[in-house]
């Protein structure tokens, strides 16, 4: 069962566009004290695109600590298969999207940046 790392910011939908992309079944959020609140608006966003995965307990991380983010992320992944695993490093600040990305080329999983919305005759793709 795929999980797709979710950073929470400021807007949900390169989230949203990331999950719907992948086909992921479990989303697991990293969120900081300010973005925690939007855990629900995440999910309520990923139902009404269509998206029947299931939202994980978020984890926290300090949002300018790297090694807070690496550590806490390691933790985050270190029971889910491998094979199970992507990470979305779109969202958070430049130092959780860095950390995320090195995560991932540390573990050798499919990471993928969610740059804009491509939209063609109005569906989104």
């Amino acid at each position: 069962m795929k999980t797709q790392v979710c950073l929470l910011s400021g807007e949900v939908m390169p989230n949203v566009i990331g999950v719907l992309q992948t086909g992921a079944k479990r989303v697991l959020p990293v969120v900081t004290a300010e973005s925690e609140h939007q855990t629900d608006a995440f999910g309520e966003a990923l139902s009404a695109a269509g998206s029947q995965a299931l939202l994980l307990e978020p984890v926290r991380v300090l949002p300018d600590d790297l090694a807070d983010c690496m550590d806490t992320l390691r933790r985050a992944v270190a029971d889910l298969p491998r094979g199970a695993v992507e990470i979305n490093w779109t969202g958070g600040t430049k130092v959780m999207s860095y950390a995320a990305r090195r995560l991932a080329e540390e573990l050798r999983v499919p990471a993928l940046y969610v740059t804009e919305p491509c939209i063609k005759n109005g569906y989104l793709l």
